[in-house]
C-alpha cells in the first residue's frame, strides 16, 4: 500500500516549488509527486468559483472527487511514498472557510467532510507537512500576477484556513500532522522536510 503524503498551506507557501526540490533529489523509484489540481483540469474546463448558495457549494465536490479520481490513477503501485501537492485537505480547508466567512449561511462543512471521509478514504494523506506562513507574508509573496481568484486572496478567507489547518488534529486524528516554518528561505524549508521525511520512516 502507498504511503501518501501531503503538502499542504495557503496561497504561495511555496507548495509547489517545495516539491519541484524534492522530485530533484528523492529515489525516483520510491517516490512518486504527484502535480496539483491545475494540471488536471481539462481544456476550457474551470475551477469552480466562490459559491453563493449552499447547493454550488456542495456541487462543487464533485469536481474535486473527478480530478482526485484522475490524480489517483496515475498512481504506481509500485511506488512507496506517494507526495501530493495539495489533498482533500484543501477542499475541506475551502469548505471550512466559506462556512466561516459567510457566517453559517452556506453550511457545507460537514456535509463535505462526511462525503469524503465516508466514500473517500483511501485519498486521505497518512502525513500532512503543512507548510505554515502568514497572510502578511502571503501578501508580501504575491506579484498581483491575476493567477488567483479574489477569494483566495482574501485576508479573512485566509485566516480561517490557517485556524482550520491548525485544527487538522482535531478533524484528523490518525495522521500525522508535522508543520513547517515555511517563511524561512527554499533550502531551509526543504532541508526541514527531508528530515521530517526521515523521522517518518519512509527513507
Amino acid at each position: 500500500m502507498n504511503q501518501l503524503i501531503a503538502i499542504e498551506g495557503i496561497v504561495h507557501a511555496g507548495k509547489t516549488t517545495l516539491i519541484r526540490s524534492l522530485e530533484e533529489i528523492c529515489d525516483k523509484p520510491k517516490f512518486q509527486f504527484i502535480q496539483e489540481y491545475g494540471y488536471f483540469v481539462n481544456g476550457g474546463q474551470n475551477f469552480p468559483g466562490f459559491p453563493d448558495t449552499q447547493e454550488k457549494a456542495l456541487i462543487s465536490n464533485y469536481f474535486f472527487r473527478n480530478i482526485e479520481n484522475a490524480r489517483f490513477e496515475t498512481i504506481i503501485p509500485t511506488n512507496q511514498i506517494v507526495i501530493l501537492d495539495r489533498s482533500l485537505i484543501s477542499v475541506l480547508a475551502y469548505h471550512y472557510a466559506t462556512e466561516k466567512i459567510t457566517q453559517g449561511n452556506i453550511k457545507c462543512f460537514d456535509t463535505s467532510f462526511h462525503y469524503f471521509i465516508d466514500n473517500f478514504p483511501e485519498w486521505i494523506p497518512q502525513v500532512c507537512l503543512y507548510l505554515k506562513i502568514s497572510t502578511i507574508e502571503l501578501f508580501r509573496r504575491h506579484d498581483n500576477s491575476g493567477f488567483y481568484e479574489s477569494t483566495l486572496l482574501n485576508e479573512k478567507f485566509n485566516q480561517y484556513i490557517l485556524f482550520f489547518y491548525n485544527k487538522l488534529k482535531y478533524f484528523f486524528p490518525n495522521m500525522k500532522i508535522y508543520e513547517v516554518e515555511a517563511h524561512k528561505t527554499k533550502q531551509e524549508v526543504l532541508n526541514c522536510v527531508l528530515n521530517r521525511i526521515k523521522k517518518i520512516g519512509f527513507s
